[in-house]
């Protein structure tokens, strides 16, 4: 059997905290600035929602919370929209449900290409759970044609 030389432990002791190094100053697995999820509309569960998730375990952080959709109308058909109220209900992680509606001004969409309007609006600016994990957000859109579906974006405020 032969015997390590000093040489060689010293290049695997060398390595080793070379690996530990970069291990522990590149932490790439760090959680992202902002989550945005998108579900269409042929994915709203039995009771017309679309849900969503927000991990909201941070403690010391605070959340921006916007939400976006996109319609599909010519200019004629949208401009009958008079009103686009959004049901949003919130589920703690402990099982508290909380119920309200938002309404977003018609106004507040742009027009794209191909009759195509869409919107993305502030719904909360720095919010501060009441308890910290993952809470069910849930949003119901009114029954308009051409809805596409639903976005959720949560920025998190470090």
């Amino acid at each position: 059997m032969k015997k390590m030389t000093s040489q060689r432990r010293l290049d695997i002791v060398s390595l080793c905290l070379a690996l530990l190094l970069a291990l522990t100053a590149f932490p790439s697995c760090s959680s992202p600035e902002s989550v945005e999820t998108y579900v269409p509309v042929s994915k709203t569960d039995s009771a017309g929602r679309l849900a969503f998730v927000a991990d909201m375990s941070d403690t010391m952080s605070t959340y921006d919370f916007s939400i976006f959709a996109r319609i599909d109308c010519s200019g004629r058909r949208f401009e009958t929209i008079r009103s686009f109220p959004l049901k949003i209900d919130m589920v703690s992680p402990s099982g508290k449900e909380y119920t309200e509606t938002v309404y977003v001004p018609v106004s507040s969409f742009e027009e794209g290409n191909m009759s195509v309007h869409d919107f993305c609006e502030t719904y909360r600016s720095a919010s501060r759970p009441s308890e910290c994990g993952k809470w069910e957000i849930y949003i119901t859109p009114p029954p308009v044609d051409g809805l596409r579906g639903m976005g959720l974006i949560m920025k998190i405020n470090r």
